[in-house]
């Protein structure tokens, strides 16, 4: 099966790598696969087209004055035609859409994917029928991309190829988002993101600890995110588990951009952002506990990598993330979202949990969770479902 996988981003964000290890578990299957970025490099198995390139040339020659309004407009058509132009020449069988709202790119380009295959829509976070990333979410969404949001889905209503549009939601929280939106009845098939085999635990983690110059015999907790300081993400919380953790006998290992005061600790080894595999793959060896303080989230690759390595996770009891972390069996959940709740749940596993007693069963949890193979056979299946159905159509 010849498969386009678009997203508007290859190198970053977690969207980006759940994309890329989607669309490489489907190349091991023997598929075809091409995806489709505004920054992508070529995956193991599939080469990578470039959308939007030729508008960044095209909008330096526009005078200066040129109102925003209209430049979104020439810019959407323009990302139409370049589309359009790679669909006539590729020919997929099946189209594997993923996030379009990072880069701006419109909505309509859904609805231009469907008039040449049937499209799978994975959903990352509710962009596509609220405007942010979930419906509580604040501030909220500008008016010109609700406007967009509208328009799309009122002209897909009048689209005869409207049903050969499926979704898959990495958890069933988004899926049951979905199901009160724009989705409504339409196929939406909760599929798990996968987490490839070689994220895996390691015998020697002591050696890990070496290599990242952390303490020997020293409880190590681990805080991974793009940014550090995003307060949507929780991570005000991480400044405070520090400051009040500056008695104990515990370090902190800290992977991502930031800012916070608080990482200036000599108990804080800070890796800074990293995207190198194998890097990642140490530290969450070498880390006894990640915490994962995100108010909100849906299938976090951090939780699912951390499981894969037999790190147990303390994060709180919402969004997928109880799809995810089983209390007592691959880490904890803090029911109350609130700072002061994951501290004190966080001090009592500290003081009373054996953390390395959980390693096994939270590595057995991951394999059955993010199988990448069992992933992509189910992405494949529903894949052979919706061409039937097109097939079907078209005779």
């Amino acid at each position: 099966m010849k498969i386009l996988s678009i997203n508007d981003l290859q190198q970053i964000g977690g969207a980006s790598k759940a994309s890329k290890r989607i669309a490489d578990a489907l190349g091991d299957l023997g598929n075809q696969i091409i995806t489709v970025s505004s920054d992508g490099i070529n995956g193991k198995n599939h080469k990578t087209l470039f959308l939007g390139r030729k508008f960044e040339i095209l909008t330096s020659l526009l005078p200066k004055f040129v109102p925003n309004i209209v430049l979104q407009k020439i810019r959407n058509s323009e990302l139409e035609k370049q589309f359009c132009s790679i669909l006539k020449s590729e020919k997929p069988d099946i189209i594997n859409v993923h996030n379009l709202h990072c880069a701006s790119w419109p909505l309509s380009l859904v609805r231009v994917a469907l008039d040449f295959a049937p499209v799978v829509w994975t959903l990352h976070d509710c962009y596509s029928f609220s405007g942010r990333f979930c419906p509580s979410h604040t501030p909220p969404p500008e008016k010109l991309f609700l406007n967009e949001i509208n328009n799309f889905w009122n002209k897909l209503k009048r689209n005869p190829n409207a049903q050969l549009l499926a979704a898959t939601a990495p958890s069933n929280w988004i899926n049951l988002q979905c199901k009160k939106s724009n989705w409504d009845n339409r196929l939406v098939q909760t599929i798990k993101n996968p987490v490839p085999d070689t994220f895996n635990m390691y015998k020697n983690r002591t050696s890990c600890k070496k290599v990242l110059g952390l303490k020997e015999g020293v409880t190590t907790i681990l805080f991974i995110s793009g940014n550090l300081g995003a307060r949507h993400k929780g991570n005000w919380i991480i400044e405070e588990i520090v400051t009040a953790a500056s008695e104990k006998n515990i370090q902190f290992l800290l992977i991502g951009n930031n800012s916070l005061q608080a990482f200036n600790s000599k108990k804080v080894v800070n890796l800074n952002f990293i995207q190198d595999e194998i890097t990642l793959k140490i530290a969450y060896n070498a880390a006894d506990l990640l915490i994962h303080p995100a108010p909100i989230d849906n299938l976090p690759n951090t939780v699912a990598e951390s499981m894969s390595c037999g790190t147990p996770v303390l994060a709180f009891k919402t969004g997928g993330l109880p799809e995810m972390v089983i209390s007592g069996k691959s880490g904890w959940l803090t029911s109350d979202i609130s700072s002061d709740a994951i501290i004190k749940d966080f001090f009592q596993i500290i003081e009373s949990a054996d953390l390395k007693e959980l390693r096994s069963s939270t590595v057995k949890l991951a394999s059955n969770f993010f199988d990448q193979n069992k992933i992509a056979n189910e992405y494949s299946n529903l894949f052979r479902k919706l061409t039937s159905k097109s097939c079907k159509k078209s005779n």
